[in-house]
């Protein structure tokens, strides 16, 4: 039997041998990028809690937005950076960080970063910590609203590209280390662990 095709319908394929490829995703640092300047308004400062938008832009309308970013209003000489660093501030929700883009080959994702912190709500809401997505959004509703500031329309130009992406999200990242876990584990109200409401019905608390 010399034929392999009878060699395989007698005895049967080998079997292929496989193993696994150890991978890797990380950001694709081939592109240059040249920086032009450092951030030109004050450093925004120790914040715990951050507050994310992102979504995808083209790179044309990339091109757009860095043109917004970098061009002084007419009116107030301010760029709108500076200009919605100061309205947070001045609101008293926190800092502007920055407006970024990915560095990478896809190079059309957008994100921008906020940052607030229970110190910074010095106004109507000082009783709701800043750690809480509602405070903060009523606080970044209530500057939007506003019609007679640069701050309270540089930061509409930037929600509505937000918005009008088909793509987008937001999210709240927190400092793991300013993040009391023991305390949060052990209050009956947060853990995890201290409820069985599916079960029963009934919260039922487990010592940790």
């Amino acid at each position: 039997m010399t034929n392999p095709r009878d060699l395989i319908r007698s005895r049967g394929a080998p079997v292929p041998l496989a193993r696994p490829i150890p991978t890797e995703v990380r950001t694709d640092g081939g592109l240059m990028i040249n920086l032009l300047h450092a951030p030109y308004w004050r450093g925004p400062g120790s914040h715990p809690v951050l507050a994310e938008w992102v979504w995808h832009l083209s790179l044309n309308d990339l091109l757009a937005l860095r043109t917004f970013l970098v061009t002084p209003d007419p009116e107030t000489g301010i760029q709108p950076e500076a200009a919605i660093d100061a309205g947070l501030k001045d609101h008293g929700i926190g800092s502007y960080l920055g407006t970024f883009v990915t560095h990478g080959s896809n190079f059309n994702q957008v994100r921008v970063l906020f940052g607030h912190a229970p110190k910074s709500m010095t106004n109507a809401y000082a009783d709701k910590p800043a750690t809480d997505p509602a405070s903060f959004n009523r606080l970044i509703y209530d500057l939007l609203q506003k019609t007679d500031t640069q701050a309270s329309r540089n930061l509409r130009y930037l929600r509505r590209l937000w918005s009008e992406s088909p793509t987008r999200t937001e999210t709240r990242l927190i400092m793991l280390s300013q993040v009391d876990l023991a305390s949060e584990l052990s209050d009956p109200e947060n853990s995890p662990f201290t409820a069985d409401l599916l079960s029963t019905g009934t919260r039922m608390e487990t010592k940790l």
